[in-house]
């Protein structure tokens, strides 16, 4: 099996479009439930759920064309990374199969939608080990890993992961620290000012206040 998924041929894809259909069907063919999932600490996944609300096929078939395009996505950071060779798509298969294992994970969820900011917070990180100038990438790991806790609160975890990260390559000083920091609030920065002027500034605060306490 492994080394079939290390032979360039185009049979790879298309074997992994086919588990990506099996993995997905029982869903498609259960009728969609559409469980209210959205929060005023998850701005970014709320607004995707008002648009894709007329259907809950719509956000089923949005779900699994995005768990395909993060499939894709995390292959090529480990080819790009050369975490794995160029011809592999084994990394593309094991994602495949972990986020895909059970029907609660196939449905259009915040987890879902904060994966896609996840992985460009980690594509961010590699190449703050490959290139010299690091700060354009410090300041996107952070807004990358903003976006991800406005569709998946819990993901703040990561900052943790992206500290430990900078100091692992030597980009632990308190300027390089900043940058995230500064990147991670760029986009509540926004958020909150829209809030304001919409006048639900209390009641988003006090959904930050709740989930904090």
């Amino acid at each position: 099996m492994i080394k079939f998924f290390r032979q360039s041929y185009i049979i790879q894809y298309i074997v992994l479009a086919l588990l990506a259909l099996a993995l997905w069907i029982p869903s498609f063919v259960a009728t969609p439930t559409d469980v209210d999932m959205t929060s005023p600490v998850t701005p970014l996944f709320n607004f995707f759920d008002r648009i894709l609300g007329f259907s809950p096929y719509a956000k089923l078939t949005f779900a699994f064309l995005l768990m395909v395009f993060e499939t894709l996505f995390f292959n090529s950071i480990l080819v790009g990374n050369q975490i794995v060779t160029k011809v592999s798509v084994m990394g593309a298969f094991v994602f495949l199969l972990l986020m895909n294992l059970t029907m609660t994970q196939t449905v259009f969820s915040p987890f879902a939608l904060a994966t896609l900011f996840i992985l460009a917070l980690m594509n961010s990180l590699f190449l703050v080990y490959l290139t010299p100038n690091v700060e354009i990438y410090l300041l996107n790991a952070g807004i990358f890993l903003g976006l991800a806790t406005m569709c998946y609160f819990q993901s703040i975890v990561l900052i943790v992961w992206v500290i430990i990260a900078l100091i692992i390559s030597k980009k632990g000083s308190l300027r390089y620290q900043l940058i995230p920091l500064i990147g991670f609030l760029v986009p509540y920065f926004i958020y909150f000012v829209i809030a304001y002027f919409r006048g639900d500034f209390l009641e988003v605060w006090g959904g930050y206040a709740d989930c904090l306490s």
